[in-house]
């Protein structure tokens, strides 16, 4: 299977690929709103624990205020000092539409976060609520997909 052997390359290398998806939920551009009218509404993270989940955002926020950076920067910067201090790469991909977006992202490559900042947005894991799946059932959902 091709996705298994470039896995297993990228696995060799240490090198983490991350989705924008996952980054999504953390930059604070989408509305209760807006995903009440797709399937992300249908999610319990975005659905029903939408209030809940904004401690999250307001977290990624205020880091982004002491860096005069945007949450989406704050997010990337996070996960590769996350890579950076277990030691291998990782690979963000961030969901650009717009060419000023993907040069805004590259902010994050040079943006320091200090221990309190890290501890800060890892404090993150604990406060999420939900789960981001539309069906309660793994292999449906990735089933052919990766």
């Amino acid at each position: 299977m091709k996705t298994a052997t470039h896995s297993g390359a990228l696995s060799d290398q240490k090198v983490g690929i991350i989705k924008a998806t996952e980054l999504n939920d953390l930059t604070g551009t989408l509305t209760k709103e807006q995903v009440a009218g797709d399937f992300r509404g249908g999610t319990s993270r975005m659905g029903e624990a939408w209030d809940a989940n904004q401690k999250i955002v307001e977290i990624v926020a205020e880091v982004a205020r002491r860096h005069d950076a945007t949450n989406a920067q704050v997010a990337l910067a996070w996960l590769l000092h996350r890579a950076a201090q277990m030691g291998v790469s990782a690979v963000p991909i961030p969901g650009s539409r717009k060419p000023e977006r993907a040069l805004e992202n590259l902010g994050a490559v040079d943006l320091r976060l200090d221990a309190d900042d890290m501890t800060q947005l890892d404090s993150i894991r604990s406060l999420v609520e939900g789960s981001r799946n539309i069906v309660n059932n793994p292999t449906w959902i990735s089933s052919g997909r990766e």
